[in-house]
Order: C-alpha cells, then sequence, then structure tokens
C-alpha cells in the first residue's frame, strides 16, 4: 500500500511541474504595433547621448506591414535622428548625430523573427543580422542630444511607424557587445552598461523596463501585448514562434534523482485518494492591424504644366416687342409687331497662358549626380543601396529607383545608373525637405514637367514620375526641384539614360532582316521550276 502512495505522490509532483509553465510563455512576448500610429516612449535623457563612445542597440523583430515608407525601429530626436535606426525598402540605414552613417541590404525580413544589433567599438560602426556582420565603417559621430525622447516604433510623425512586433529591446552606453560573429540568444539579460532593457514578459510587464534604470515607458495609442517570441533561439533566420493569440506550448524537463525505497508491511488501512491535477488556462490576446495607408501624389507623365484662362466670347443680344393696339370701346384691334435690335459691342476673345518656368540644373552625366542649394553649387553624395541611387544633400536624402509599367522594380544597369524607357517611372521617396514643400520633377534637356508632389508634415514625400513615352533616346537629366528643411531652393540633377521601348520584345530591324530572308528564300524555291517551264 506504501508503495502505490509514493507511487501516486511521484505522480502528481511531476503533473505539477509539467504544467506549471503553461500560463504563459516560457520567455514572454513581443510589443505589437499596427503601423499606422502606434509606439512607445520613454523620456529624454543623458543616457542616450553615447558620445563618441562605445553602444550597442539590439532587438528581435517581426515585421508584418510595409506600408510606412520610412518605418523606424527607434530613435532619438525628429529627422535628422541624434541616434536611431530605419528600414527603409529592403535597407537599414543607421542615424548618428543628425544624419545616417551606415546602410545595409537587410534581405527578406517580412514574417520572420529577426535579431538585429548595432553597435560602435572604438571607430567601427557595425550593422548585425542574426550575428552575422552585413557592413562597418569608421565612424566616431559625437551624439550629445540629451533632450528628447526615446521612441521605439516610430519617430511620431506620419510616414515612420513600423507595424509587427518588436521585443528585447536593449540599449547599452558605453559599451560594444559583439565585435564577432555570434549566435544570439534570449531573453536579453542586463549588463552593467544596459540603460533600457524592454523584455514583454506579458501583458500586465509590457511598459516595464527590466533595467536597473527602472524607467518609465508610455504607451501611445494603444500598443498591444503579443504572446509571439523567438525563444528559445537556435541562431537561424527561422522563427521557433509566430504572433499569436494564445501562449506557445512549453516543455519542462524535470530530473528526479535517485531514490531508495524500503518496504514496511502496513498496519494501518489508508483509504483511497483522488488526485487532481490542476491545469492553467493562458490568457488570450488578440492583436489588431490596421489596414496599410499610402502617401504622396503619383503624377502623371506631361509637357510643361500650362494654365489657361477660358476666353471671353462675343455676345449679341436682339429684344422683339409686339404691342396690341385696342379701340377706345375696348374692341379689339389690330396688332403689331415692332422688333428692336439693341446694339451690342463685340469684345475680341482673350487667352492668358502661365508657363510653369524650369528650373536651374546642374549638369550631371549619366550615373552621377549634382546639386544646387540656394543658387549656389554643394555637394552631393551618391551611393548605390539595395539597386537604387541614394543621394544626400546637406540633410536632405533623396532615394530613386526604376519601376517599369507593370509596377515591377528594375533595379541598376550594370554601369549602376537609372536606364528606363518611355513609360517607365522613376520612384522617388525624399526626407528632410521642408514641410509641406511642393516638389517637382522635370525631365532635360529640352524641360519637360513629368509632375509634382508635396511633402507631408514631416518634410517627407514618396511618390513617383513617368517618363513620357514620346521621349527621345540617349542621355537624359531627372530634376527634382523642391524647398529643403531650411526652406531653400534646392535643384538636384541625376544623369539617366533612356532607351529605346522594346516593344513587347519585337525588334522592328530583326523583324524586317528576317522577312527579308524568308523572302529570299522563297525566291530560291520558286526560280528553278520557271527556269525549267522555259526550257521546256
Amino acid at each position: 500500500m506504501k508503495q502505490r502512495l509514493a507511487i501516486a505522490a511521484s505522480v502528481l509532483v511531476l503533473a505539477v511541474l509539467a504544467f506549471s509553465g503553461v500560463g504563459r510563455a516560457a520567455n514572454g512576448g513581443s510589443m505589437s504595433f499596427n503601423g499606422t500610429n502606434q509606439y512607445v516612449s520613454v523620456a529624454a535623457s543623458s543616457d542616450w547621448a553615447v558620445g563618441t563612445g562605445d553602444f550597442t542597440v539590439e532587438w528581435f523583430q517581426y515585421q508584418t506591414s510595409f506600408s510606412s515608407s520610412w518605418p523606424r525601429i527607434f530613435t532619438v530626436g525628429a529627422y535628422p535622428a541624434s541616434i536611431g535606426v530605419s528600414i527603409e525598402g529592403g535597407t537599414m540605414y543607421v542615424w548618428l548625430a543628425g544624419g545616417w552613417r551606415l546602410n545595409a541590404s537587410v534581405g527578406t525580413i517580412s514574417n520572420q523573427w529577426v535579431h538585429f544589433a548595432v553597435t560602435r567599438a572604438g571607430t567601427t560602426l557595425r550593422i548585425w543580422k542574426n550575428g552575422t556582420q552585413l557592413a562597418s565603417t569608421t565612424n566616431s559621430s559625437n551624439v550629445t542630444n540629451s533632450s528628447t525622447p526615446l521612441y521605439v516604433g516610430s519617430e511620431a510623425t506620419s510616414g515612420t511607424y513600423f507595424g509587427g512586433l518588436i521585443t528585447n529591446f536593449h540599449f547599452v552606453k558605453g559599451t560594444a557587445l559583439y565585435t564577432s560573429t555570434f549566435t544570439p540568444a534570449g531573453p536579453i539579460t542586463p549588463v552593467a552598461d544596459t540603460k533600457l532593457l524592454l523584455l514583454a514578459v506579458d501583458s500586465a510587464g509590457l511598459l516595464t523596463d527590466s533595467s536597473a534604470s527602472g524607467r518609465a515607458v508610455t504607451n501611445v495609442n494603444a500598443s498591444t501585448f503579443n504572446w509571439g517570441t523567438p525563444f528559445p533561439w537556435t541562431g537561424s533566420s527561422a522563427s521557433t514562434s509566430v504572433p499569436a493569440t494564445s501562449p506557445p506550448a512549453t516543455t519542462t524537463t524535470t530530473t528526479v534523482a535517485p531514490t531508495t525505497t524500503t518496504t514496511v508491511a502496513p498496519t494501518t488501512t489508508v483509504a483511497p485518494t483522488t488526485t487532481v491535477v490542476p491545469t492553467t488556462t493562458p490568457q488570450a490576446v488578440t492583436t489588431t492591424s490596421n489596414a496599410p495607408s499610402s502617401s504622396g501624389t503619383t503624377p502623371s507623365a506631361s509637357t510643361p504644366a500650362v494654365v489657361s484662362t477660358l476666353p471671353t466670347g462675343t455676345v449679341s443680344a436682339t429684344t422683339t416687342t409686339t404691342t396690341v393696339a385696342r379701340s377706345v370701346a375696348g374692341a379689339p384691334g389690330a396688332s403689331t409687331t415692332t422688333t428692336t435690335v439693341v446694339p451690342t459691342t463685340t469684345v475680341a476673345p482673350t487667352t492668358t497662358t502661365t508657363t510653369v518656368p524650369a528650373p536651374a540644373a546642374p549638369a550631371a552625366d549619366i550615373g552621377e549626380v549634382a546639386a544646387i542649394v540656394d543658387g549656389a553649387p554643394v555637394e552631393a553624395d551618391l551611393q548605390r543601396v539595395n539597386n537604387e541611387l541614394v543621394v544626400t544633400v546637406g540633410e536632405s536624402k533623396v532615394v530613386l529607383g526604376v519601376v517599369n509599367a507593370e509596377g515591377t522594380g528594375k533595379g541598376l544597369s550594370s554601369s549602376g545608373a537609372l536606364e528606363l524607357s518611355g513609360g517607365e517611372l522613376i520612384s522617388v521617396r525624399a526626407e528632410g525637405l521642408a514641410p509641406g514643400a511642393e516638389a517637382q520633377f522635370w525631365l532635360f534637356s529640352n524641360p519637360v514637367l513629368l509632375g509634382t508632389s508635396s511633402a507631408n508634415d514631416a518634410g517627407r514625400l514618396a511618390t513617383s514620375a513617368a517618363i513620357p513615352a514620346d521621349a527621345k533616346t540617349g542621355a537624359h537629366r531627372f530634376v527634382l526641384s523642391a524647398k529643403d528643411s531650411t526652406g531653400a531652393p534646392l535643384n538636384l540633377s541625376v544623369g539617366i539614360r533612356i532607351n529605346a521601348a522594346d516593344n513587347g520584345g519585337i525588334r522592328w530591324g530583326i523583324l524586317l532582316s528576317l522577312l527579308v530572308l524568308i523572302g529570299g528564300g522563297l525566291s530560291a524555291l520558286f526560280l528553278p521550276a520557271v527556269l525549267r517551264r522555259r526550257s521546256s
């Protein structure tokens, strides 16, 4: 009997151990952002001012929405940030001291858990993805801003909202945690220099800072908790847990030390008992994602904009008066009709035409750029990133790409230039313009206004400009004319090449040559027969 009791007690202990962790995810969850207006905020601090020293910022993300053109993972200060990270069109930008200092193509990141880290050790700035270095550069930017909040999930301006999950956001000042290839692991534990650690352990701890600072975290527009977690992490890019409304299943392995059991003859009869194994029901948390939004205006191809005033036409009025004569007795008399023609003055039609003046466009060869700000030439930095051109002029950043008529990106030519045919489009994403500024897009040498678009309240725009179908082939300049963040006129020229349309892949010269060859072949077949008939 005592043996049976011992076995029952062991079963009860093992059952309790096995189910005790199911009440929540074994390694927490994540912050869920809708990509429309949600983010979290932490108050301004000198801890965000990393100076010229070492630092680490790392996090796990599961991105589900790409509706924002400039999503920020985190940022301190508005554009251009004192320190921050954005992922735009498949490219990560690291922002330090008012400019982007390093970028890298991040590859496929949609709907999968990915670990990212940005570190600076000495003067080496690095980007890491899943423990592998993507890019590095020499950098000693001095980050001194301690007066603005740190935002996670946005810059708190339109077009910068991240859509998806973020967890284990870790900000370290004074230490570069990674300097060589590593395997990401978690949940992340704080180190001596940790200034912020957001683990999102559960819904109650969504806004808990697990660092020694214990900072207050503000939830803006109701970001939610999600059970999705990347842990246990295996070091590969494949996720082990996806966004969910219930905690993932967990398995607890319990090692029981061997024991020696001595059986003593029972002297007391114990009534049988029933053991109930406790269970825990997980709390369901539902995450709601809003539909993607779009920004910017898509201009259509056109010649220079012409505004016409409708002409004043010629007007002539004729008045007809009918008089009825009456007798003294009131008897009806004969009626007479008198027609009076009122003289009028004819005004000749006039037309007022207003042509939008073309901007001053600096010269730029194919694959090169040039810029003028406030009438004076300035330096323009050109980089080729992820099959796009990234041009920086002062605090303004312009990203240009080629999109075919089907809406698919074509990438750059083999020489790294924008090459396209009539009817195709140049995609434009710009930051650092004056809020609400109108941007004009022109094709030179003979200036043709392709379209216009307006920057949003944060000085950003995303749009495209179509090349006219009848544009001449050869070298041209694509010119963006707008106002920069200081309000100064900015004219940016980019040398492009326009190729002949392929007409669905048919080259008429080749087709004509084929017809000539076919005709010659047919002649060769029929000519001998004609000669034979004549000889007979």
